[in-house]
């Protein structure tokens, strides 16, 4: 397949995503073959009856398909854009699709990302000046049809928000009467029992979402914010007990889990004890002004 031209790679793109979109009986897809429209390469819409009636229609949005037979990662799936693509598509966004193609059409994977305001500024932010190309952190896509429809209504919901013209005041940003989010998708089995980042910023494991704060008006303002959910075992708390290192005893110490393997004990505000699990060895992380205190501590 690594000899086939850009040409073939997207027909093979566009024909592997109708047949799954095809699935869902809600969606209704136009995609087009040979980059006959700049940037956008179709539109899914969304129906509420399977009829497909103009009255039935949800919303439509925006799809910019692309293909490759270059292996992506697993892990952490990424696929290029150049600064002028995400430029140009910055004004009205799009759901991206990208095709990892093989040789064995069974053994294809399809992988998105939502590319909408909002996401296309917080990219900027992690480029460099004179940066030329931004790699797009994916998540696989579905092959359920109910899945493949969250994902459509969490784009739609995406699309809605992240293009309003509301300008935020810094008062109302900084008093906000209540933080909310939509999220259609449906969330890795593990998704709140560890950090989750939530809000425009792209990520394999995060919440893709955009973050609304209602103000005294009960008004709802879309922003381009992140924020952290986190369980209670990864903030701080105290440990309850007493530290004692030769005759130094720390009385305040706490701890949190840094990962589902790892746990840190913050002896002070600058001395710290990583313990992992399965290891008996602990690492110390000391700042410099904790540890000229310690040794005056050490010295008396």
């Amino acid at each position: 397949m690594n000899g086939m031209d850009n040409s073939s790679i997207e027909e093979m793109a566009v024909h592997y995503f109708k047949g799954l979109f095809f699935k869902v009986g809600l969606l209704k897809t136009i995609f087009t073959e040979g980059d006959k429209t700049p940037l956008v390469d179709g539109s899914i819409s969304i129906y509420q009856d399977g009829n497909k009636k103009n009255e039935d229609l949800v919303g439509t949005i925006p799809v910019q398909i692309k293909g490759t037979t270059r292996a992506i990662s697993t892990r952490t799936p990424t696929f290029p854009l150049t600064k002028n693509d995400l430029e140009g598509l910055k004004s009205h966004g799009v759901l991206l699709l990208v095709a990892a193609l093989k040789p064995d059409e069974e053994n294809h994977k399809g992988y998105y990302a939502h590319l909408f305001r909002f996401q296309i500024e917080d990219l900027f932010k992690d480029m460099k000046p004179g940066q030329k190309q931004k790699s797009i952190p994916l998540k696989e896509l579905p092959h359920d049809p109910e899945e493949l429809l969250r994902v459509c209504y969490q784009a739609k919901d995406i699309q809605e928000k992240s293009t309003r013209p509301i300008t935020i005041s810094p008062e109302e940003f900084s008093n906000p009467q209540k933080i909310s989010f939509t999220f259609y998708e449906s969330p890795v089995s593990d998704i709140f029992t560890r950090p989750t980042r939530i809000g425009p910023r792209l990520g394999k494991d995060d919440i893709n979402a955009v973050i609304e704060l209602t103000n005294v008006n009960r008004t709802k303002i879309p922003t381009n914010a992140n924020i952290l959910l986190s369980p209670k075992e990864y903030v701080y708390q105290p440990t309850g007990h007493f530290i004692n290192s030769g005759e130094i005893t720390f009385q305040d110490s706490q701890h949190r889990l840094l990962s589902e393997n790892q746990l840190e004990i913050a002896v002070s505000p600058g001395l710290k004890l990583i313990i992992n699990r399965g290891n008996p060895e602990c690492e110390v992380k000391l700042r410099i002004q904790d540890t000229l205190k310690l040794i005056q501590l050490l010295g008396k």
